[in-house]
């Protein structure tokens, strides 16, 4: 009876801690993405500046969210990144609260860990791991050389040029599905007007948006030296995509893959 009573005791308390929610606090912007993917936002119970989560407490920004509330809310898991100090991430840690480090390298490979990792709190790896089947075989459909050129704009104005290289992921793609960014060489990601003139892309796409560049338009560039130069604005092969899905090292990638076939297509 006492080993009976005993199986009892052991199935009732795995199926508590089973039933028990989780409770994430997700200080790395990039985990937000994927945790409302795999359709579990309501688990977020806090995260840092500029995240709006609806229900979600505010704790700070990336660098140095306050310890003391997130150890108030306490969490299953706090998610963080290499922009979090690692002060903070020690401090965590000597009050017992589990810790996911992601990776936060920009490059598509790691995006695909990180996206992995998150999905294995929840025990949903199989459907991030279908989301990369998915974005993987539409690359690979549409990876047939073509002689496109792109510039990738993240921001334009008084404080500089800047653009991607080939260490992101969105550079990547875009050399994946067949195509040339034309700053892929670039050792940093401000560049010069005058190379962007030198190289001529053949379509320029535009991050706009909270993260990108906000207030630039066609006729702007139209009206812009050496901008108005290059064919790409003559000919209005400008495009424009959402900063969030642009910028976002997580399942928005498969709406990145997507916005670039479809400019490839029109360009061929």
């Amino acid at each position: 009876m006492k080993k009976l009573a005993l199986f009892f005791i052991v199935i009732v308390c795995t199926m508590t801690l089973l039933a028990t929610p989780l409770r994430v606090v997700a200080i790395s912007p990039t985990s937000v993405g994927t945790i409302q993917y795999l359709g579990e936002s309501s688990s977020i119970v806090g995260t840092s500046q500029y995240m709006t989560v609806p229900g979600a407490k505010v704790l700070g920004n990336i660098t140095n969210p306050s310890v003391t509330e997130i150890a108030m809310l306490n969490p299953s898991y706090v998610i963080v990144d290499s922009y979090t100090s690692q002060q903070i991430v020690a401090q965590l840690k000597n009050l017992k609260i589990p810790v996911l480090m992601i990776n936060q390298s920009y490059t598509l490979n790691g995006a695909y860990d990180s996206m992995r990792e998150i999905a294995k709190i929840y025990g949903k790896e199989s459907q991030i791991n279908q989301l990369i089947n998915k974005m993987n075989s539409l690359m690979q459909k549409n990876s047939k050389k073509k002689p496109i050129s792109l510039y990738f704009m993240l921001s334009y104005g008084r404080d500089g040029d800047f653009s991607i290289n080939n260490k992101t992921f969105t550079s990547q793609i875009m050399e994946n599905l067949g195509m040339k960014n034309i700053m892929d060489n670039s050792p940093t990601n401000q560049v010069s007007r005058m190379d962007i003139l030198v190289k001529d892309p053949t379509a320029i796409i535009v991050s706009s948006g909270n993260m990108g560049t906000n207030s630039v338009t066609l006729s702007q560039l139209k009206s812009t030296s050496p901008y108005n130069q290059l064919n790409a604005v003559k000919n209005n092969k400008v495009y424009f995509i959402d900063s969030d899905t642009a910028d976002e090292p997580g399942p928005n990638m498969l709406q990145l893959i997507e916005f670039l076939i479809g400019v490839k297509n029109a360009n061929m």
